[in-house]
């Protein structure tokens, strides 16, 4: 037997998935659930950290103190519509997830998890700024009603070229596309519906393979046979040519 957490141990040689947020769950039982990043993270709001991250646990009440490797949240109570349960963890339902989320993430983040939220039909727009009401007053609450209060709604974003490029395309003052949009039964990283323009942002583990390779070159021909224009730019070139690649996309919008 191995320790992950104060009293609870692992009885086996390999650590399966999730069992270190169940772990910190029961390590801080009872009527513990994870919580924020930890709770985005499960719900597929945002992708899993390279390199484990402490785990948020929110509890009710003011018990229990600080555990190591354990980011330990309080609070009044949880109310039943604020619980749910995956993978046999109970863990903060999307609305009170995004909610706390609010509070310790950036913009990039907290912007994505939104847009993945209301891609994946956890949630809508009605139904978050109600919960934002709801919760007013909490930190980080204003900063999400700025982002789903106006006209524009939060972009979802596939990468971190993406995201790059689009910060880069609404600092230079160009029109923000549509992203990660349906076209023609295809998803176009970058799209621009009223000049014809669509981005593509191509990694290489992706896009690399030959599968890959053949996909994107039949996405490419349906796409122009639409009438639309298709321009691909590579990681490497967001990273290393941002400006360059912005004044390319600059010109196709005229």
């Amino acid at each position: 037997m191995r320790p992950l957490f104060t009293g609870v141990y692992l009885v086996s040689p390999v650590v399966t998935e999730h069992a270190r947020e169940i772990a910190a769950v029961l390590a801080c039982r009872p009527g513990a659930s994870l919580s924020h990043r930890s709770a985005a993270y499960l719900h597929g709001l945002l992708p899993y950290p390279a390199d484990p991250a402490p785990v948020d646990v929110t509890v009710t009440g003011g018990r229990g103190g600080n555990r190591p490797g354990i980011a330990l949240h309080r609070t009044k109570a949880l109310r039943g519509h604020e619980i749910r349960e995956r993978c046999g963890i109970p863990l903060t339902a999307p609305l009170r997830t995004v909610i706390d989320l609010a509070s310790c993430s950036t913009a990039i983040e907290l912007e994505r998890a939104v847009a993945e939220a209301f891609a994946l039909g956890l949630m809508n727009r009605a139904q978050l700024l109600r919960a934002v009401d709801a919760a007013a007053g909490r930190r980080g609450v204003a900063r999400l009603r700025a982002l789903v209060d106006g006209e524009r709604q939060p972009r979802r974003t596939r990468s971190a070229s993406e995201r790059r490029l689009l910060n880069a395309i609404v600092g230079a003052g160009l029109p923000a596309p549509l992203a990660n949009h349906a076209v023609g039964g295809w998803e176009a990283d970058l799209y621009w519906p009223g000049h014809g323009l669509v981005v593509e942002v191509d990694g290489y583990a992706a896009h690399s393979s030959p599968r890959a390779f053949e996909r994107d070159r039949r996405k490419d021909a349906d796409l122009r046979a639409r009438g639309l224009t298709v321009q691909r730019f590579t990681a490497r070139q967001v990273r290393d040519d941002l400006a360059a690649t912005v004044a390319w996309i600059a010109r196709e919008l005229g």
